[in-house]
């Protein structure tokens, strides 16, 4: 990530070749740190780049001749990956209504994985409505697990086809969403 910025002063001249320091401030932490430094060019301008990755909400600002810019906050959001049972565009069971109250409808299982390392965040399997498009609903709920991973249960008792997607929330970060996989559920002849 890269940070620009100019140094203004009274006399243009004074903001050239002056050292900035950039400092920065992790959401939901104590205290603030020094991201690194830049120097102006004689018109006053800075660049830096973070060689560290973000791990949740953070507020960056510069320091330079006794003056201090205002914060910019700089959200961050995971990356969330998801596999299904079968491959996207397959037949997935249905659970008929005997198994589910008899307790022995077929769980099938969706799987993936969260980076940054989200420890704990909360992992939701939602169905996209068969009669409002960009309406989703939850269908199973889990949490990420010490490594990344995640699994989630569920067994379909709607027929037709289903477009399923991850939603990841966790303190610090944008809701995150998988990309979609589509499937047609069927009754097993």
């Amino acid at each position: 990530m890269t940070l620009n910025g100019t140094l203004s002063c009274k006399d243009p001249v004074a903001a050239a070749q002056q050292n900035v320091t950039i400092l920065q401030h992790a959401a939901r932490t104590p205290g603030a740190e020094q991201a690194g430094s830049a120097t102006t060019d004689a018109s006053g301008d800075f660049s830096f780049t973070t060689s560290a990755g973000l791990a949740g909400v953070t507020g960056f600002w510069a320091e330079a001749a006794g003056a201090r810019s205002p914060r910019v906050r700089v959200g961050v959001s995971a990356a969330v990956t998801l596999s299904g049972p079968a491959a996207a565009g397959s037949q997935l069971p249905l659970a008929t209504r005997r198994a589910r109250a008899a307790g022995t409808a077929a769980q099938l299982t969706f799987r993936g994985t969260v980076t940054p390392l989200l420890p704990g965040a909360r992992v939701i399997l939602q169905r996209e409505s068969r009669h409002r498009e960009g309406v989703w609903r939850p269908v199973a709920r889990s949490r990420v697990q010490a490594d990344g991973s995640y699994v989630l249960l569920h067994a379909f008792s709607v027929g037709g086809t289903a477009t399923l997607r991850v939603v990841v929330r966790a303190r610090g970060l944008r809701g995150t969403v998988s990309e979609a996989l589509t499937y047609e559920i069927t009754r097993r002849r």
